[in-house]
């Protein structure tokens, strides 16, 4: 027989040895299995936090990174626009000039032709002489043709010089010799030697 007598009253018996290490085992099962949900907690809430810092992290760095290349495409498309802005300004800047200097040769060209008209021939070959640097600088070449010709026939006119006065013919001289094209050299020598031949008093 397995029972043990110590006492009457203090007698245990099998089943309820069995019973108490039954607890014992039970509460040490739950112990166990509290602690495995505790590390089984803690580890989930540590890759969870991880994968949510992770999460945030990337999309910000993915953030910031698509604003660094915004940011660089923007400075490229920038400058691009800005180039052919400046480029189409030169150009209508161009433009604008070019005809504000051919208005310039048009007006001296009609003063010119009225001073003809009005046989003042010499104010005429300064006013052709100013719608030639014009004409020049539009790189217009049949009014320059066309000045070049006008000043020739003036030249070739007597008494052409007597309305100009002495500095006026230098400098027109000067400026003539400048300006007229190496296309036309052979009326240029004409108009010079003209030009020098003859000088106002």
């Amino acid at each position: 027989m397995d029972t043990l007598y110590i006492e009457t009253s203090e007698v245990i018996t099998k089943a309820e040895l069995v019973e108490f290490y039954k607890d014992i085992a039970q509460q040490q099962a739950d112990n166990y299995s509290t602690l495995f949900n505790v590390l089984l907690g803690v580890t989930v809430v540590l890759v969870g936090s991880t994968w949510l810092w992770n999460f945030i992290l990337a999309k910000r760095q993915i953030s910031a990174e698509v604003d660094e290349k915004v940011a660089i495409q923007f400075e490229t498309i920038k400058g691009r626009i800005t180039s052919i802005a400046e480029e189409e300004y030169r150009k209508i800047k161009s433009k604008l000039d070019n005809k504000l200097i051919n208005h310039d040769a048009n007006i001296a060209r009609l003063f010119a032709l009225h001073c003809m008209d009005s046989f003042y021939f010499g104010t005429a070959l300064y006013w052709w002489t100013v719608a030639l640097v014009n004409y020049v600088k539009t790189n217009e070449q049949d009014l320059i043709r066309i000045c070049v010709d006008r000043i020739l026939k003036i030249v070739e006119e007597e008494n052409w010089y007597e309305d100009l006065e002495k500095e006026q013919h230098q400098e027109i001289i000067d400026e003539l010799q400048k300006i007229i094209p190496s296309t036309l050299s052979i009326e240029k020598e004409r108009i010079i030697k003209e030009l020098k031949n003859r000088s106002p008093k």
